[in-house]
């Protein structure tokens, strides 16, 4: 009788290319509000996690990396819902960040690092205090949503 093993990297592809599938379509139906509720629930959750990792080495008797780590962590929850433009400015750098990366090393779908590098420069632009017609925003927004359901299509295909 034949095991078939499932590594890790083939089950993250997967639920990575899911997910962008999933995130691709709220975008589309939701536009500008959706994406702004994704982000304050993403920038929850890391603070959610930082806050376990600081509980973790206060266990472990790391007091100080313990505590910092609690800060962030209670920090993270408490502005992603009251000063959102910290999100925005983080997440918008991250995305250049990654497009950036992914250009110079060729790695992944090059429309998909083209449209990171044009949606983080969005984030930082409108974490920045630049008003966009609201009508813009949602077309851009469904744009990155199609582009994410493209991309998670042609990585489950791969796969």
């Amino acid at each position: 009788m034949s095991v078939k093993k499932i590594t890790f990297t083939t089950s993250s592809s997967i639920l990575y290319a899911v997910m962008m599938i999933v995130f691709g379509v709220l975008l589309i139906v939701g536009g500008v509000n959706t994406a702004d509720l994704l982000l304050k629930i993403l920038v929850t959750v890391s603070g959610a996690l930082v806050l376990g990792l600081g509980a973790f080495c206060l266990f472990n008797r790391s007091y100080f990396l313990g505590v910092t780590y609690l800060v962030i962590g209670i920090l993270l929850i408490v502005l992603a819902w009251t000063m959102m433009w910290i999100a925005y400015l983080a997440a918008g750098i991250g995305l250049m960040i990654v497009a950036t990366l992914g250009l110079i090393r060729r790695t992944g779908w090059v429309w998909s690092n083209v449209m990171n590098l044009v949606t983080g420069l969005f984030l930082v632009l409108l974490s920045l205090g630049v008003n966009f017609a609201w009508s813009f925003a949602n077309i851009l927004f469904i744009v990155i949503g199609a582009f994410l359901i493209v991309d998670g299509i042609v990585m489950l295909i791969k796969r």
